[in-house]
């Protein structure tokens, strides 16, 4: 797709498309084109498992994975695992986010 934008510009009708494709295996230039549509997102429900907590093995692996739904009862828990057992590796991520480490990265 960034390919055709680069070329073709983003006001290029996609009507148009099966004129600029050609079949890669016979070289035919007649090609039908078919578009879909992704459906619309479903929205989140409601008390859901955003926040989680990783232990981090040595070599990098999640060996275990506790969920929260809120920020603040994560967070609480994070601190007494670290408490509980200041030796081991943790990650503190909102989704994809890594909100904290432990220890902390050097960066």
């Amino acid at each position: 797709m960034r390919a055709l934008l680069w070329r073709s510009g983003r006001a290029f009708p996609l009507s148009l498309l099966a004129t600029h494709l050609r079949c890669p295996i016979c070289g035919s230039r007649e090609i039908a084109v078919a578009f879909e549509v992704p459906p619309l997102p479903r929205p989140k429900e409601e008390g859901h498992n955003r926040y989680l907590i990783e232990q981090i093995d040595a070599c990098g692996c999640v060996v275990d994975t506790m969920y929260r739904s809120r920020f603040n009862a994560a967070e609480r828990l994070l601190d007494k695992l670290i408490e509980a057992s200041p030796g081991r590796r943790f990650v503190f991520r909102d989704g994809g986010r890594v909100v904290r480490t432990h220890p902390p990265r050097k960066t």
